[in-house]
């Protein structure tokens, strides 16, 4: 049989409105004279301890380059308490949105952002949709392999998790950010013509 690679239908979403993600910002105290980084973490099997102090300290780090750390769960049930917990013990102010919303609402407030970073892949995901400069922390493989086939190096591993190596990765997406949109957007197109091929293939296995 004929075997082809296709995309993650995740691709083809699309933000919500303008109106709809200022009054989102506003509902969850996001500030919108500020550079954002959107944050996603989850709690996992490999997590050390001190994990969330080191991420803490790196996303305070990041701060002192002029950004607002805004967290975003994926799964509020897995992604919430850990947020939190992140945000609580940083010393700069964040906002974590705390209810479940429409994955095109977490599209339109990450394309808000000037930079992404996390665990969760969607959110890796929705920043290659926004074409947002992005930092992973690799929890699993797909993690790694994600970043690889986009063309990113701005990640680093859950299980040797350092706190620099982290800053480093958050540093290179503030540097880089015009060299890093242009590469996603070159693997974004890549990816949508994948994603195109899904429903042709769909088609063509009813009339089989």
């Amino acid at each position: 049989p004929q075997i082809r690679i296709t995309a993650d239908p995740a691709f083809n979403l699309v933000p919500g409105t303008e109106d709809k993600a200022s009054a989102l910002m506003d509902k969850f105290d996001i500030p919108l004279n500020e550079r954002i980084i959107a944050v996603s973490v989850r709690e996992c099997v490999g997590v050390k301890e001190g994990f969330s102090d080191k991420v803490a300290k790196a996303l305070d780090a990041i701060c002192e380059k002029g950004y607002y750390p805004v967290f975003i769960p994926m799964q509020i049930s897995n992604d919430l308490n850990i947020s939190f917990e992140i945000a609580n013990k940083m010393h700069r102010k964040s906002s974590v949105i705390d209810k479940e919303i429409e994955v095109s609402d977490m599209l339109s407030i990450i394309g808000k952002a000037d930079i992404a970073c996390g665990m969760r892949l969607h959110m890796l995901i929705f920043a290659s949709v926004m074409k947002i400069p992005m930092a992973g922390i690799a929890y699993d493989p797909k993690i790694k392999g994600f970043m690889d086939y986009m063309g990113q190096t701005t990640y680093v591993e859950l299980e040797n998790f350092s706190e620099e190596e982290f800053i480093s990765a958050l540093l290179y997406c503030h540097e880089n950010k015009e060299e890093m949109k242009n590469s996603l957007a070159e693997k974004f197109n890549d990816f949508k013509k994948k994603e195109d091929e899904n429903a042709l293939l769909a088609t063509d296995l009813l009339k089989s």
